[in-house]
């Protein structure tokens, strides 16, 4: 029973932390000053990522278990390599720091820990994924690429 109380209590706790930590995720650029323009390359990475994370938020936990979030996690950070390659000279930090957050998560999910130690750990974890996003979109923002979802 607490193995299947895990499969189920782990996904629910790490869906509702990242659909609380991105509410503000989408960006829309609407300011008038100038800022650099973001390569169509570029913004079609990050519309990648933005959509990668936005399937992550609305993934059906119960549904997919802990291995379908893994394999979720998993595109993300795929999405992140791919914005990391198309513009490591403007988003290069941010998206470290967010591929860094996404692999602590991953590793808290296949630990194999107790659903109390997992939530415990995502308490702390998730707070960062949420800040560590909220710089890549600022920073596509300023490049002129438009993340809002559609």
């Amino acid at each position: 029973m607490r193995s299947k109380a895990r499969h189920v209590v782990a996904p629910v706790l790490v869906a509702v932390a990242l659909a609380a930590c991105s509410s503000s995720s989408s960006t829309t650029s609407t300011s008038s000053a100038p800022a650099a323009s973001g390569s169509a390359a570029t913004c079609a990475s990050l519309q990648a990522l933005q959509s990668s994370v936005d399937a992550l938020i609305h993934i059906n936990p119960v549904e997919a278990g802990v291995q379908g979030i893994q394999d979720q996690l998993t595109k993300v950070q795929a999405a992140a390599d791919a914005v990391e390659a198309d513009a490591s000279s403007d988003l290069g930090p941010q998206v470290t720091t967010l591929k860094d957050s996404l692999a602590t998560v991953g590793t808290t999910l296949s630990s194999g820990a107790s659903v109390s130690t997992i939530a415990s750990q995502l308490a702390t974890q998730l707070p960062a994924v949420a800040t560590a996003w909220d710089q890549v979109t600022t920073t596509a923002a300023s490049m002129n690429c438009d993340l809002s979802s559609t």
